[in-house]
């Protein structure tokens, strides 16, 4: 009786359909929305994306991976930022990476005005230079004001926003404004640890 229901139980232990390991997320990533534009996940926080406010809005509630797989629903679009949802977490495992730089984001602490601060844009790759200022404040043609806002000294082609700052393996934030080249030499990029407190997320960490 013991080896028949040892048998019965390798069967059915064999019949389970394999689970796939789940696709892995780090900022970068590229992401695509239900009308085709595409664009790309920032920082990784658990269960959900950090996105642009275009990629936010042009997803039509949803995004999607660049495979076509859907990855979660839209539930906030600000300012400076939008937040997905994960739909289901065992599909996706956000990382604590930036695509193209092997060290691992261990926190989210402020870099002083003068440190070391390196930017990813998705057009022109990785540049460093320093952070140029923190508490800044931009004015925006419909009238609104953003304080707090700080500023890196590099300027930004058409498409190459929403780019991942780090000083260190410290994520700093990621680009939202920034000024065309060769006209303008700033970016600019709300502390995410900022961005972090007001949604209530944590941040994946290595």
């Amino acid at each position: 009786m013991r080896a028949l229901l040892l048998a019965v139980a390798l069967l059915v232990a064999t019949a389970q359909p394999a689970v796939a390991a789940p696709t892995p997320l780090e900022a970068g990533t590229p992401l695509v929305t239900a009308s085709g534009a595409r664009c790309a996940n920032g920082f990784s926080v658990h269960g959900h994306l950090l996105v642009s406010p275009a990629c936010g809005r042009a997803a039509g509630g949803a995004l999607h991976h660049a495979d076509g797989r859907r990855i979660g629903t839209v539930v906030a679009i600000r300012r400076t930022h939008a937040v997905v949802r994960i739909d289901d977490t065992r599909l996706w495992q956000p990382r604590p990476t930036v695509a193209g730089r092997p060290d691992v984001v261990t926190g989210s602490t402020e870099a002083p005005v003068g440190a070391e601060a390196c930017v990813r844009g998705p057009v022109t790759g990785w540049r460093c230079t320093t952070v140029a200022s923190r508490d800044s404040t931009l004015y925006f043609g419909d009238g609104s004001i953003l304080h707090g806002v700080s500023r890196i000294p590099v300027c930004s082609p058409p498409n190459d926003d929403w780019g991942a700052v780090v000083s260190g393996t410290q994520a700093q934030g990621l680009v939202f404004v920034a000024h065309g080249c060769p006209g303008g030499t700033s970016s600019f990029f709300f502390p995410l640890v900022d961005v972090l407190a007001q949604e209530g997320l944590r941040l994946v960490t290595g």
